[in-house]
C-alpha cells in the first residue's frame, strides 16, 4: 500500500513533503527488523506497525493534496484578483533587466513577465519588476511578495527536485565565465590559479568555480557579495583578480565600465547554466501557463510569425499549425482558461523569441550577443517547443 501511494505522490506537487515524512518516521522513530514481511520492511515503534502509520499517514497526505489540487489555479485566480503580476529579480542587468530613463523596466526576462501580463490582462504594463538580491528573490517567492523569478537564474536539478521550486522550462542556454583585467595577461581559466574571484552569494556560480578549480588542482580565494553590483565595484576596485558570472552579465557590466576594452572576457565557459523562470510547485496551471508562454514566442519563431505579421496571420493564414498556435481553430487557449487567441495579443505586445532576443541581447542591442546555441534548432540551436497541437 505504501507503494502506491509513494507512486501517486512521485507525480504531484507534493512528493517531497511526503518522502520527507517517511525519512523522519524510519531515521528518528523506527528501527528496520532483519526480516521481510510480504516483500516489505516492517518498521516499530513500540507496539506500533509503522507500516501502518506510514499508511495512514500517506492517505491523511493523499486527501490534503486532493483538496489542493481541488483549488488548482490559486496562483492565477490571486494574481487576477490583485490585477498585476509581481516579477522579482536581481537589480539592473542590462539585456535581461533594466530601467529605461523614465523608470520603466526592459530586458529580455522583462520582456517574458510582459507577455504573462498580457496573457493574463491583455495589458503589457500590468506587471511590476521588484528589484533584490539574489538571495532575496527565492525568499519573497516562497512568501508571496513575487509570484514569478525571472532573473537569470539557473536550473538544477536540486533546486528542482528538493526544494520546491519549478522550472517551467529553459529560455536561455548559458555557462559560468571569467572576466579578466587585460594587463593580467590571463588568457584561459587555468591561469588563475591562487586568484581571488568575486562572486555572488547563493548563486550556482560558486559551486561552478569550486569544482573547477578543484578538478583542475587549483586554489583561488572567494570573494562572495550578497548584490551584484557589489560584486562588480569590488572587481573595479581591484578587490579581485577575475569575476565570474554567465557571458551576458559580464558583457551587460563590461559596457558600463569607462575603459571597457581594457577587460576581457575569457571565451571558456567552464559550466552549463541554463536559464529558467521560476514559480513554486503549488500550482500547475500557473506553472502550465508560464511555460506554455515561452513556447508559444519559440513556436510563433518557428512559423515566421511575429509581431508586425501576427494579426494579419491570425485572419488569413491556412497552415493548421498557425490557426492553432494564433487561436484561429481549435480551442488550446479556451481549455487553458484563457482567450483563444491570447498568442495573438502576446506576440504583438512582445515579439517571438528571435525578436526578444534580438531586441535586448542580439544584434539590436549594446551587447550584439551572437545567439550561438540559443538559435533555433533548426539554425543548429538548443531552441525547440513542442509542436503546437
Amino acid at each position: 500500500m505504501i507503494s502506491v501511494y509513494l507512486r501517486f505522490f512521485s507525480n504531484i506537487s507534493c512528493r517531497t513533503v511526503v518522502s520527507l515524512a517517511v525519512h523522519v518516521f524510519r531515521e528518528r522513530c523506527g528501527r528496520r527488523e532483519d526480516k521481510h514481511h510480504e516483500g516489505a520492511y516492517r518498521y516499530k515503534m513500540g507496539n506500533f506497525d509503522m507500516r501502518k502509520v506510514l499508511t495512514a499517514t500517506a492517505a491523511t497526505l493523499m486527501l490534503s493534496v486532493m483538496t489542493i489540487d481541488a483549488h488548482a489555479g490559486a496562483a492565477v485566480d490571486k494574481i487576477k484578483a490583485r490585477g498585476e503580476l509581481y516579477c522579482g529579480g536581481q537589480p539592473e542587468g542590462l539585456g535581461f533587466h533594466t530601467p529605461d530613463p523614465s523608470g520603466n523596466w526592459k530586458g529580455f526576462a522583462v520582456d517574458y513577465c510582459r507577455a504573462l501580463a498580457t496573457a493574463l490582462f491583455n495589458d503589457p504594463s500590468k506587471f511590476v519588476y521588484k528589484p533584490m538580491s539574489f538571495v532575496q528573490t527565492f525568499t519573497a517567492l516562497q512568501t508571496g511578495e513575487v509570484d514569478i523569478i525571472t532573473t537569470s537564474t539557473t536550473y538544477t536539478v536540486s533546486r528542482d527536485a528538493v526544494l520546491g521550486y519549478e522550472f517551467p522550462r529553459v529560455y536561455f542556454y548559458s555557462g559560468n565565465a571569467f572576466m579578466v583585467k587585460k594587463s593580467a595577461n590571463v588568457t584561459s581559466p587555468k591561469d588563475l590559479n591562487g586568484a581571488a574571484i568575486c562572486n555572488i552569494t547563493g548563486s550556482t556560480n560558486i559551486s561552478s568555480v569550486d569544482d573547477y578549480f578543484r578538478k583542475n588542482g587549483m586554489t583561488y580565494t572567494q570573494v562572495n557579495f550578497d548584490k551584484i553590483d557589489d560584486a562588480f565595484n569590488a572587481y573595479k576596485s581591484d578587490r579581485c583578480d577575475a569575476i565570474s558570472q554567465e557571458p551576458p552579465v559580464l558583457a551587460s557590466f563590461r559596457t558600463s565600465l569607462g575603459n571597457p576594452d581594457d577587460n576581457i572576457i575569457l571565451e571558456t565557459t567552464i559550466s552549463k547554466e541554463p536559464f529558467s523562470p521560476v514559480v513554486l510547485e503549488t500550482d500547475p496551471q500557473w506553472t502550465n501557463l508560464v511555460r506554455q508562454a515561452i513556447n508559444a514566442t519559440i513556436t510563433a519563431e518557428e512559423l515566421g510569425i511575429t509581431s508586425a505579421n501576427v494579426e494579419e496571420l491570425a485572419k488569413t493564414s491556412q497552415d493548421p499549425e498557425v490557426r492553432r498556435l494564433l487561436g484561429a481553430e481549435g480551442d488550446i487557449g479556451t481549455k487553458m482558461n484563457l482567450a483563444n487567441d491570447w498568442v495573438v495579443k502576446v506576440v504583438k505586445a512582445v515579439g517571438n523569441y528571435g525578436e526578444i532576443y534580438e531586441r535586448n541581447l542580439g544584434e539590436q542591442s549594446a551587447l550584439k550577443i551572437p545567439r550561438g546555441v540559443n538559435n533555433l534548432w533548426s539554425n543548429g540551436g538548443l531552441i525547440y517547443s513542442p509542436p503546437w497541437r
